[in-house]
């Protein structure tokens, strides 16, 4: 093995998929003693429950002081799916679609796999309250992104991928498939 497929390994192994799959860490305030959580999965729906904030009291109890209901998006018209020919091979989503105006934004994205199927929730942003005074953008704005579905380490075989299934129903799921194990 040569020293460039050394590094190669070393830094697809470790450093990639911090890059590619991290989501924010929990952090943890020593001043108001709170802990804030990113997001937490539900039964079907991935990342479902986000900026869960949890408050320390007397006797090192936890007290969940706000919590916020994810909503996915609708608006998603179309699900894309990348393969690099690159070994291991990478899988990324491209997701587009477009608001019907400025208010509404791109949130968190989480996926979860169970078997071969990948459940991914793309989610609009949290807004903030409005007071009236806010005006939005009154033409149809498009959005795409990328997400990156964790396939490294996966064993050869048929994956199946499906987007918000809970709010669309056409042009959100597809399969790919690895003709090997995804690993070094």
């Amino acid at each position: 093995m040569t020293l460039s497929k050394i590094v190669l390994a070393v830094l697809t192994v470790f450093i990639a998929p911090s890059f590619a799959f991290s989501e924010e860490n929990p952090r943890y305030s020593e001043e108001s003693q709170t802990l804030t959580i990113p997001s937490v999965d539900a039964a079907d729906s991935p990342g479902l429950y986000q900026e869960l904030e949890f408050e320390l009291m007397q006797g090192n109890d936890w007290r969940m002081i706000r919590a916020k209901e994810g909503r996915q998006i609708r608006e998603i018209t179309n699900v894309e799916l990348v393969q690099t020919q690159t070994f291991p091979v990478q899988i990324f989503l491209k997701i587009s679609g477009r608001f019907s105006n400025g208010c509404p934004k791109l949130g968190k994205m989480s996926h979860a796999l169970a078997g071969s199927d990948f459940n991914v929730a793309v989610y609009y942003r949290p807004q903030p309250e409005f007071d009236g005074t806010v005006v939005c953008i009154q033409a149809e704005v498009d959005f795409s992104t990328y997400m990156p579905l964790p396939v490294y380490g996966l064993d050869a075989g048929d994956y199946s991928y499906t987007v918000n299934d809970e709010v669309l129903t056409k042009n959100n799921s597809g399969t790919f498939t690895l003709t090997q194990k995804n690993a070094f």
